[in-house]
Protein backbone atom coordinates (compact mmCIF):
# COMPACT_ATOMS: atom_id res chain seq x y z
CA UNK A 1 0.00 0.00 0.00
CA UNK A 2 0.99 3.47 -0.55
CA UNK A 3 1.52 5.88 1.89
CA UNK A 4 -1.22 7.85 2.85
CA UNK A 5 -2.60 11.27 1.02
CA UNK A 6 -4.66 14.18 2.68
CA UNK A 7 -7.45 15.03 0.33
CA UNK A 8 -8.87 18.25 0.41
CA UNK A 9 -12.19 20.11 -0.70
CA UNK A 10 -11.11 20.09 -4.11
CA UNK A 11 -10.41 17.18 -4.78
CA UNK A 12 -13.79 15.95 -3.53
CA UNK A 13 -15.30 18.48 -5.18
CA UNK A 14 -14.20 17.92 -9.02
CA UNK A 15 -15.11 13.73 -8.20
CA UNK A 16 -18.69 15.25 -7.15
CA UNK A 17 -19.74 17.84 -9.64
CA UNK A 18 -17.63 16.60 -12.70
CA UNK A 19 -17.32 20.95 -13.22
CA UNK A 20 -13.70 20.02 -14.92
CA UNK A 21 -13.70 16.49 -16.38
CA UNK A 22 -10.27 15.93 -16.69
CA UNK A 23 -9.65 16.49 -12.91
CA UNK A 24 -12.78 14.51 -11.57
CA UNK A 25 -11.23 11.58 -13.75
CA UNK A 26 -7.91 11.76 -11.95
CA UNK A 27 -9.87 12.17 -8.68
CA UNK A 28 -11.82 9.23 -9.68
CA UNK A 29 -8.89 7.25 -10.01
CA UNK A 30 -7.67 8.69 -7.00
CA UNK A 31 -10.84 7.10 -5.17
CA UNK A 32 -10.91 4.06 -7.02
CA UNK A 33 -7.78 2.89 -5.71
CA UNK A 34 -8.76 3.68 -2.28
CA UNK A 35 -11.58 1.68 -2.44
CA UNK A 36 -9.36 -1.04 -4.13
CA UNK A 37 -7.51 -0.97 -0.76
CA UNK A 38 -4.05 0.42 -3.26
CA UNK A 39 -4.39 3.82 -1.77
CA UNK A 40 -4.96 5.24 2.13
CA UNK A 41 -6.60 8.04 2.03
CA UNK A 42 -7.38 10.69 5.02
CA UNK A 43 -9.34 13.82 5.54
CA UNK A 44 -11.22 16.55 8.05
CA UNK A 45 -13.84 17.45 9.28
CA UNK A 46 -13.46 20.94 8.18
CA UNK A 47 -12.92 19.46 4.39
CA UNK A 48 -16.32 17.37 4.77
CA UNK A 49 -17.86 20.59 6.06
CA UNK A 50 -16.40 22.69 3.13
CA UNK A 51 -17.96 20.32 0.67
CA UNK A 52 -21.21 20.88 2.38
CA UNK A 53 -21.13 24.78 2.51
CA UNK A 54 -20.29 25.09 -1.38
CA UNK A 55 -22.21 22.21 -2.58
CA UNK A 56 -25.07 23.64 -1.11
CA UNK A 57 -24.49 27.42 -1.19
CA UNK A 58 -22.50 27.06 -4.74
CA UNK A 59 -24.39 24.26 -6.57
CA UNK A 60 -27.54 24.73 -4.64
CA UNK A 61 -28.32 20.44 -4.31
CA UNK A 62 -30.82 20.04 -1.52
CA UNK A 63 -29.17 18.97 1.90
CA UNK A 64 -30.57 15.58 1.42
CA UNK A 65 -28.53 14.84 -1.41
CA UNK A 66 -25.62 16.69 -0.09
CA UNK A 67 -26.05 14.35 2.88
CA UNK A 68 -26.15 11.24 0.85
CA UNK A 69 -22.69 12.04 -1.03
CA UNK A 70 -20.69 12.85 1.92
CA UNK A 71 -21.88 9.67 3.82
CA UNK A 72 -20.71 7.49 0.49
CA UNK A 73 -17.32 9.77 0.69
CA UNK A 74 -16.93 8.82 4.55
CA UNK A 75 -17.65 5.39 4.00
CA UNK A 76 -15.04 4.67 0.97
CA UNK A 77 -12.42 7.22 2.05
CA UNK A 78 -11.26 6.49 5.92
CA UNK A 79 -11.02 9.49 7.31
CA UNK A 80 -9.71 10.93 10.52
CA UNK A 81 -12.97 13.31 10.29
CA UNK A 82 -15.40 10.67 11.61
CA UNK A 83 -13.95 7.65 13.84
CA UNK A 84 -15.28 4.13 12.65
CA UNK A 85 -19.25 3.56 13.01
CA UNK A 86 -19.87 7.22 14.53
CA UNK A 87 -22.12 8.15 11.65
CA UNK A 88 -23.96 5.40 10.58
CA UNK A 89 -27.95 7.06 9.95
CA UNK A 90 -29.29 9.11 7.82
CA UNK A 91 -30.53 10.61 10.53
CA UNK A 92 -27.20 11.69 11.63
CA UNK A 93 -25.98 12.72 8.36
CA UNK A 94 -29.25 15.16 8.20
CA UNK A 95 -27.72 16.64 11.63
CA UNK A 96 -24.64 17.26 9.83
CA UNK A 97 -26.17 19.64 7.62
CA UNK A 98 -28.85 20.81 9.44
CA UNK A 99 -30.18 24.79 9.11
CA UNK A 100 -30.85 24.50 12.77
CA UNK A 101 -27.72 24.34 13.74
CA UNK A 102 -26.94 28.49 13.51
CA UNK A 103 -23.31 27.71 12.04
CA UNK A 104 -22.24 30.62 9.44
CA UNK A 105 -18.74 29.62 9.18
CA UNK A 106 -16.93 25.64 8.17
CA UNK A 107 -15.32 26.44 11.61
CA UNK A 108 -18.42 27.07 13.85
CA UNK A 109 -19.84 24.14 12.35
CA UNK A 110 -16.68 21.64 13.22
CA UNK A 111 -16.76 23.21 17.08
CA UNK A 112 -20.64 22.69 17.40
CA UNK A 113 -20.25 19.04 15.85
CA UNK A 114 -17.24 17.92 17.93
CA UNK A 115 -19.46 16.48 20.31
CA UNK A 116 -21.37 14.14 18.40
CA UNK A 117 -18.67 12.92 16.35
CA UNK A 118 -16.42 12.30 18.92
CA UNK A 119 -19.32 11.08 21.37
Amino acid sequence: MKHELLVDTNIFLRFLTNDDPIKAKKAEALFKAAVNGKQRLRTSLLVIAEIAWTLESFYELPKEDIANKIFVLVKTVNTTAFPSGKISSARQQNRLLSSKSGCQTAESFAAQQAPMLYG
